[in-house]
């Protein structure tokens, strides 16, 4: 495209796919900056269906405020565009410019328009020559994506003195990390040691002969659990089991805690003579109880009420797996298109608007697991690029008549279904560690869309 340059003006720095943010939102096509002015080049519709066309603006340098010999053009962090380059005019207003690689593009424009409008010589920033190293004990040098050259012997040696420290520093925390883990192996190795020496007891007592008394197995047990007691630890007193701290129900055989042996094996006893001569009565159904404490919860329980347990397993609905199949089955009642290219003009597909039905109506679950697949899956098919906060998304009309809208309104269905997600996870288990794995990748698609987090 023709930039309409003047006889003595030149171009000094340029770069493409910007977006720009101030009076009006859009994507600039090209930013040009010259010895004159600052050129937007961009593409602008008057409606939807309008042809698209090719605009130029230019902005003089001498438009940009300039207070005490500062120009003012800086490197912000903003609450709605992040990370971006603010230029302030004369006239009192303020734009934006968001470029693919913040670190190392805003520093090189901020270096220009500064020595375009004073007429310093611009300089030269490189990205450093020195291999990126990754891991625990990177120097904070090496973590620099860029490195501005040394003008001085000065600034060199208090480099090398820095990064000296630095290595040393990192020496002192592995000797000290590998002593910690040597102490950690042996503690594993000793408490593998007495569980050995349990199970190989245990072993013994339940290799016995079947006719011995029910008196004798009882003494041998309660001798078994007597002898654990005196180590301070809790151990079950029907089978031998260890007991967690704050159980009401054995692990290993479910016996009742605080119960006497003698009373269990007897039961168990008689329980077994009776079920030969006396027909038992069942009940249907599955009572499911919490495996830490053994209260009665339901399917959809995500955290025990009674001792604050985290529910996984075989309480998950596998909701996200239902989902996903009645996708499937919509997809394959989509018709395929012979228009080619003038299908996007075409009405809608009904597949298409049963899919966005299915996201904005389908339940959201209550298990820990399930919530967590489902918000993967979700940020998973949002499309940042159709469903991003500017001006052009927004314009939009959302109507769905036609197939051309359709990717827009899916993903924006999707977005609505993340924050939902994100909502009753907060509700149901905020303090949960899962609930920080949800909550990032929640605030990092936010961020991507230009959304504010409520």
């Amino acid at each position: 495209m023709n930039l309409m340059l003047d006889a003595d003006e030149g171009i000094l720095l340029q770069a493409t796919e910007i977006e720009h943010y101030g009076e009006r939102e859009d994507t600039l096509d090209e930013l040009v900056l010259t010895n004159k002015n600052l050129i937007y080049s961009y593409e602008y519709k008057a409606s939807m269906f309008a042809k698209a066309e090719q605009r130029l603006e230019k902005i003089p340098l001498t438009d940009i405020k300039v207070v005490n010999g500062k120009v003012q053009v800086m490197r912000i962090d903003h609450d709605d565009y992040g990370d971006v380059l603010q230029i302030l005019f004369i006239d009192g207003t303020r734009e934006y410019f968001s470029f693919f690689k913040p670190k190392k593009d805003i520093p090189l424009w901020i270096n220009a328009i500064t020595c375009a409008i004073t007429g310093e010589d611009m300089t030269v920033i490189e990205e450093s020559e020195e291999p990126k190293k990754k891991g625990l004990f990177a120097s904070s040098k090496e973590k620099l994506g860029s490195v501005l050259k040394s003008d001085t012997a000065e600034k060199v040696d208090s480099s090398n003195k820095k990064s000296i420290d630095v290595n040393a520093a990192a020496s002192s925390f592995t000797a000290g990390f590998m002593s910690m883990m040597d102490s950690a192996v042996q503690s594993i190795d000793s408490a593998s040691k007495k569980i050995s020496e349990f199970a190989d007891k245990q072993v013994g007592i339940q290799n016995q002969p079947s006719d011995e008394p029910v008196e004798a197995k009882v003494q041998q047990v309660s001798e078994v659990a007597v002898e654990k007691k005196v180590t301070g630890m809790r151990f079950c007193s029907n089978c031998g089991e260890k007991l967690q701290e704050g159980s009401r129900f054995c692990h290993g055989c479910g016996a009742q805690v605080g119960q006497p042996a003698a009373q269990t094996v007897k039961e168990d006893v008689a329980e077994s003579t009776a079920q030969e001569s006396v027909r038992t009565q069942e009940y249907a159904g599955t009572v499911i109880k919490c495996v830490h404490c053994g209260a009665v919860i339901s399917k959809t329980t995500a955290v025990c009420p009674d001792c604050g347990m985290r529910i996984t397993g075989t309480a998950a609905l596998g909701s996200v797996q239902d989902f996903k199949n009645q996708l499937m089955t919509i997809e394959a009642t989509r018709k395929k298109s012979h228009m080619g290219m003038f299908s996007l003009y075409a009405p809608a597909d009904p597949a298409d608007k049963q899919k966005v039905s299915l996201i904005q109506n389908y339940p959201i679950p209550s298990t820990v697991d399930d919530i967590l697949e489902f918000m993967l899956l979700a940020v998973s098919n949002i499309d940042v690029k159709l469903s991003k906060n500017t001006l052009m998304n927004n314009s939009s009309s959302n109507l769905g008549v036609m197939a051309a809208e359709m990717n827009k309104i899916i993903s924006d269905a999707w977005v609505s279904k993340m924050q939902q997600l994100y909502q009753k996870a907060e509700i149901l288990f905020p303090n949960d560690p899962a609930f920080a794995g949800i909550q990032r990748i929640y605030l990092e698609k936010m961020a991507e869309l230009k959304m504010k987090v409520k």
